[in-house]
């Protein structure tokens, strides 16, 4: 099961255990708001078998690369591994 998190309801209010799956689009950068939302992850479902968190920055934006940065370390914080995307090679049609 997949979130987008787009409403403050998923904080506080929101537990579904098939959840596997976080798309984040907005900025946060405190620790303690990055581990409630990636716990809601963890919590145990029979089919749950990999947990990922897609988490989107502007980084032309250098108030919101700061914020990612923090969300960076409190990731691995909690034992996550990070996959730069900027860092992969993006193959895209020739046009041909």
């Amino acid at each position: 099961m997949t979130l987008w998190n787009v409403c403050p309801y998923f904080k506080e209010r929101f537990d579904d255990a098939r959840l596997d799956t976080l798309f984040l689009a907005m900025p946060i950068s405190w620790r303690g708001t990055l581990q409630q939302y990636a716990g809601r992850l963890h919590r145990l479902h029979d089919n749950k078998k990999i947990v990922r968190i897609y988490d989107y920055v502007d980084v032309n934006v250098p108030m919101l690369t700061r914020m990612y940065e923090k969300r960076l370390k409190g990731y691995k914080a909690i034992g996550y591994s990070i996959r730069d995307v900027r860092e992969e090679r993006l193959d895209l049609p020739s046009g041909e």
